[in-house]
């Protein structure tokens, strides 16, 4: 009779209000929030200081980026575990210490919209997280993605929270991984003061449950989920997850939407958020907002 009860107290709780200390949920009526994926990555050399200027000056909410480590441990902004795709350089970033990363040319790959590498011949420089944190990090919100797998992956997640402490970050950023194990080991090394998004596995779970109508039985701390339009043949942008999620409290942004009528129908749906290469296609009725 008890777990009777209190699943009837469950059930009769209303939705959570934007207010309700998640700082990612967009308040009713307002327009959904943009993220500049890698800092608009169409637009400029992704994940570089270049990109993350350009995001800013077009107006965007938030900031997108991935992390990953240096041989002398250093947190550099940047997707890949190799050189080759963004940069004139070859082999694992992690083999290189920051100085060394100095040497290449992370623009060198980009062909911009018009296809004429306009960076070929102008040095984009390796940007290091506490760069972009320190230019930035009072202005606006960051979604901050920890690169790298097994041990290399656990002690990014352990430097992120040590710099997040440091830099008084820890109230502005939302942190994530695919890999549940790495946001959980993020989570006891910043002593849950971080607000995180839900692994892999705990989306599984979690869209499962809204589909079976149980999503009112969720218990977890994860706060935001980032969500493909699609996983394999499943879509994932179902006014049940949004519906579960916003009465959950939980944050939900979808990647990567880059056409104007896919935001507009995300907006509709109650996202609060796209995460986006192309921020310059943004519905003409949506107000830019502030990430606070």
């Amino acid at each position: 009779m008890k777990r009777i009860l209190l699943v009837l107290a469950v059930l009769s709780c209303g939705p959570v209000s934007a207010s309700a200390g998640n700082p990612f949920l967009r308040a009713e009526k307002e327009a959904p929030f943009v993220v500049a994926h890698g800092g608009c990555k169409h637009l400029f050399p992704e994940n570089t200081m270049v990109a993350f200027d350009g995001a800013v000056a077009l107006g965007v909410d938030m900031l997108e980026m991935d992390v990953r480590l240096t041989a002398d441990s250093v947190l550099v902004t940047h997707h890949d575990d190799t050189l080759q795709r963004t940069s004139d350089g070859e082999g694992l970033i992690i083999a290189f210490t920051l100085e060394e990363l100095g040497r290449f040319n992370f623009g060198a790959k980009f062909a911009g919209l018009e296809k004429n590498y306009p960076y070929r011949d102008r040095k984009v420089p390796v940007t290091t997280l506490e760069e972009v944190l320190s230019k930035y990090g009072a202005v606006k919100r960051m979604f901050i993605e920890i690169k790298g797998e097994g041990q290399e992956g656990l002690r990014c997640a352990e430097k992120l929270a040590a710099l997040l402490r440091r830099t008084a970050m820890e109230e502005r950023v939302l942190v994530s991984a695919f890999d549940d194990r790495i946001i959980r080991h993020f989570r006891r090394a910043s002593q849950g003061r971080v607000q995180t998004a839900m692994g892999r596995r705990h989306i599984r779970r979690f869209v499962m449950m809204s589909k079976l109508g149980l999503g009112f039985l969720w218990g977890g701390k994860h706060r935001s989920m980032l969500l493909p339009l699609r996983s394999g043949k499943n879509r994932l942008d179902r006014p049940s997850i949004v519906r579960t999620a916003r009465r959950k409290g939980i944050s939900v942004y979808y990647w990567t939407v880059n056409k104007t009528e896919e935001m507009r129908r995300l907006g509709a749906l109650g996202a609060d958020g796209v995460i986006t290469d192309r921020p310059d296609r943004l519905p003409g009725e949506w107000v830019r907002t502030s990430s606070d």
